[in-house]
């Protein structure tokens, strides 16, 4: 579950996986259940995993505020929402 996770990271995101971003997913089982998907039940179950990621990190730059860094010696970081306003009253 944790490598589709970087599926649906694929689709948000451009360019994904360089070497300077550090992004991670884990995941956990608890191992409690014994049933044993289904090929289709467990290929549903990656789809549905990997689009949760993409939605999310859709709505984290819909909801992200833009940020003044010039005290620590940054610049202005300019949000999503602020940059394309019109985008953020669609949804």
């Amino acid at each position: 579950m944790a490598g589709v996770a970087h599926d649906g990271l694929a689709r948000a995101v451009r360019p994904v996986h360089t070497c300077l971003d550090g992004d991670t997913f884990f995941a956990t089982a608890s191992g409690t259940h014994e049933h044993r998907p289904t090929l289709l039940e467990l290929t549903l179950l990656m789809e549905a995993g990997a689009d949760c990621v993409t939605r999310a990190i859709a709505h984290a730059v819909l909801v992200a505020h833009s940020t003044d860094r010039t005290a620590d010696g940054g610049g202005a970081w300019r949000s999503s929402r602020d940059a394309f306003p019109s985008a953020v009253a669609a949804t």
